[in-house]
């Protein structure tokens, strides 16, 4: 009543401060994750579904390249168009069940990103891939690449080159895998086949929680992607990330920075 009592008595400028915090509620917050192959994103499965699940935040994948040489003996799929075709709906997929929107795919050619033509075209197309979408943060590989992929590698060090020019938000943050955690002897013993790169634990000064909500939603997303991985393959992909991050996904500000639990964190 006496919040009431006090916009009678300002009139106006009471209308105009309900106004202006009724914008900033509608006001949508957008994060674009940018990965190199469809399935990338399973590094920050649960980081992903955690924002989307959130009203007033958009979350958009971009792939950069076509997957279109992935193949794998189980999927029975030939490398080229059809394997492109099919990675295409996976993402689609994918995206669905994170609550993402239906991914932008760029479709440049798998493992064939590292010549300066190439790397010039993909720099020219997502910059005027973010223009269009206008991130206020967004996620992508360490320069490690996970595990030390080219593809990988290099769409992280385009997305960084067009943050360090300025020509989009400066909250870029790096999927990381803490060392101590990939050091631990219960993550040893699951000898997972990809040799992940760690990243020093101080390094990870960002830790998002998710709840086990979105942890399933990730579990489902990763569900989609049945031309790269096989049931078994993705229990261990889950379990993996369950003891690595348990709860709290680990990332690194490209620009170092204060702790952070959430990447709309306007600190610097």
């Amino acid at each position: 009543m006496r919040g009431k009592g006090m916009c009678v008595g300002l009139g106006v400028a009471c209308g105009v401060m309900a106004l202006h915090a009724g914008a900033r509620q509608s006001t949508p917050r957008t994060l674009v994750a940018v990965f190199a192959h469809p399935d990338d994103e399973t590094i920050a499965g649960p980081l992903l579904a955690h924002y989307a699940s959130e009203r007033d935040t958009r979350v958009h994948l971009v792939i950069v390249t076509n997957g279109d040489k992935g193949v794998t003996p189980f999927a029975n799929i030939p490398a080229g168009e059809p394997l492109a075709a099919a990675r295409a709906k996976e993402a689609a997929c994918a995206c669905e069940a994170l609550g993402a929107q239906p991914p932008v795919l760029l479709g440049f050619p798998d493992a064939g990103l590292n010549s300066a033509q190439v790397l010039g075209a993909v720099t020219a197309k997502l910059t005027a891939t973010l223009a269009t979408l206008k991130p206020d943060a967004l996620v992508t590989w360490g320069p490690d690449g996970g595990y030390g992929h080219p593809d990988h590698r290099l769409v992280s060090a385009v997305l960084t080159q067009l943050v360090a020019a300025g020509a989009t938000t400066q909250a870029l943050y790096y999927a990381g895998l803490p060392k101590s955690r990939l050091d631990a002897d219960e993550v040893k013993a699951l000898r997972f086949p990809a040799p992940f790169a760690p990243t020093l634990d101080d390094l990870l000064q960002t830790r998002v929680p998710y709840t086990t909500a979105d942890a399933e939603r990730a579990k489902r997303s990763l569900a989609c992607h049945r031309s790269q991985f096989t049931p078994e393959s993705m229990d261990l992909i889950v379990t993996l990330t369950q003891k690595i991050h348990n709860g709290r996904m680990h990332l690194r500000h490209w620009n170092g920075g204060p702790p952070r639990s959430d990447l709309f964190d306007p600190k610097r």
